[in-house]
């Protein structure tokens, strides 16, 4: 799957498949609810002209980087929401979910940890 999205289209498809709200996106992506709303709000030959990363979305750079690898890792989206919300081993019995809301450092927790994880399947 190589998709040529732009970081506000990864947001917006992230925000559709993982079924969030405005809210919960903000919460996980660490950006200001306003600011996504802003940007999704914007014809895309808008957007087109903007940075690779558009001011204020630079946490979110690292949820884009957490739904690539599990698209590679898990292609079945029940299986990847199922995921999300369930307690995981690899963050000490915690939900995927909760713990990328927790700080930008812990979504790039999880970030490293599912490209750790695909790296060593890549290698196997």
């Amino acid at each position: 799957m190589s998709e040529n999205l732009n970081l506000i289209q990864y947001l917006r498809k992230i925000q559709i498949e993982w079924e969030l709200s405005p809210e919960q996106l903000s919460k996980i992506g660490h950006v200001s609810e306003v600011m996504l709303q802003k940007y999704f709000a914007m014809p895309l030959l808008e957007i087109d002209g903007l940075p690779t990363v558009p001011a204020g979305l630079d946490p979110a750079v690292a949820l884009v980087s957490v739904y690539k690898n599990l698209i590679q890792m898990m292609p079945d989206s029940e299986k990847l929401n199922e995921w999300l919300v369930l307690p995981n081993d690899l963050f000490e019995g915690n939900k995927p979910i909760e713990v990328m809301a927790m700080s930008p450092n812990h979504l790039s927790w999880v970030s490293y940890t599912l490209e750790s994880q695909a790296r060593e399947k890549s290698l196997s």
